[in-house]
């Protein structure tokens, strides 16, 4: 048997390991660093700026759910409305819905800000 092959699988595992532990960190700063600049965007008023030939900004992104005493009624009506939607989700009701009253009655948002990175042409 060739342990040469042993001994590269076993490189080869090993440092995935370790790149897997590094990315796990570097993904854990970044959040931190997204969160602080979120914050200073706020406290400073602004939505983006360029560094780098990259613009950095700000995007708000809300993520519905059907309101769980709701889910049946909402089924119902998205049926009685002869419109064949397969799953419920929060978003494909939203877009459903496309009301104001409606959405306020059978859904709840959560509303995240992120970053947005884009590189400036």
């Amino acid at each position: 048997m060739d342990v040469e092959y042993i001994k590269k699988y076993l490189a080869l595992r090993d440092r995935k390991s370790k790149l897997k532990k590094d990315l796990e960190e570097i993904e854990k700063r970044i959040k931190e660093t997204e969160k602080y600049i979120i914050e200073e965007f706020a406290v400073e008023g602004i939505n983006s700026v360029n560094i780098d030939n990259k613009m950095v900004s700000l995007y708000n992104r809300t993520f519905y759910r059907v309101k769980p005493d709701k889910k049946s009624e909402l089924i119902d009506l998205i049926y009685n409305q002869e419109k064949d939607i397969l799953t419920i989700s929060g978003n494909t009701a939203k877009n459903f819905l496309d009301d104001d009253e409606l959405i306020e009655k059978y859904l709840t948002g959560t509303m995240i800000t992120k970053l947005s990175v884009r590189k400036k042409n």
